[in-house]
């Protein structure tokens, strides 16, 4: 997928800062062409929702009435992360890594209700939807 294609899919694109993760017990549900479909039990098994609070640096597409946001997305309960790609991970995103809350990054993301958001792509691939930046706009 280009940015471009992400960008168009997303309602929102803001860079942002994480603040605070907690665990959900909102379902995140799967997009497979277009359709939400629930999350296999052998994903669920080894993954959790998350809240993470968010407070907005920027915002490149759409509106948000506040500073702050809860991003629901997945992670690994069992902290393991694919070989080679960081604390973002292949599929799964801890916000609360200590390399993490260095940093700031560029979420893609769908209005789920209020003031909660998803990625905009597939929940089970989403951290291709979160590009990390340098913390609070430093270059």
């Amino acid at each position: 997928m280009k940015y471009e294609d992400l960008f168009k899919q997303a309602d929102v694109v803001v860079i942002a800062t994480p603040l605070d993760s907690v665990e959900s017990d909102e379902i995140l549900r799967a997009d497979l062409d277009q359709a939400l479909f629930p999350i296999p039990e052998k994903v669920r098994r080894i993954t959790r929702t998350v809240a993470t609070k968010f407070k907005i640096a920027f915002v490149l597409k759409g509106k948000l009435k506040r500073k702050t946001f809860h991003f629901l997305h997945l992670k690994r309960t069992d902290g393991k992360r694919a070989p080679g790609v960081g604390s973002i991970g292949t599929f799964f995103v801890d916000f609360a890594t200590k390399d993490n809350q260095k940093k700031s990054f560029i979420l893609f993301m769908k209005k789920l209700e209020k003031d909660k958001y998803r990625p905009a792509w597939n929940p089970l691939e989403g951290s291709r939807a979160i590009i990390p930046v340098q913390k609070e706009g430093t270059l």
